[in-house]
């Protein structure tokens, strides 16, 4: 993904169990039919939560989010990055559920 900022329109929001992980994402469309998705996940069993950027088949960290005074929701993101196999796989089998 390059460095430009790109407007994201939100589309829907999606939350379901997967593999034992707790899974929330937000589906945006992009320029050019590009679909990107904002994806929260946790263990079901409890711990950490972690998100992610996932668009173009590669998921990338999440650097910050933040809110402009103007009241745009904003994130940055940093160099595709490989989340730990459990949750990249339920990551997967979420967005194969939720691509309609």
């Amino acid at each position: 993904m390059d460095d430009l900022r790109r407007l994201w329109e939100p589309i829907s929001l999606h939350t379901g169990l997967f593999e034992g992980f707790l899974i929330t994402a937000n589906k945006f469309a992009g320029t050019s039919d590009t679909i990107a998705w904002h994806l929260r996940v946790q263990p079901n069993s409890g711990g950490f939560l972690h998100g992610y950027w996932f668009t173009d088949n590669e998921f990338f960290d999440i650097g910050r989010q933040f809110v402009t005074l103007e009241g745009s929701n904003s994130l940055e993101t940093g160099p595709p990055i490989s989340p730990p196999s459990g949750e990249e796989s339920a990551m997967r089998k979420a967005l194969e559920a939720w691509k309609q």
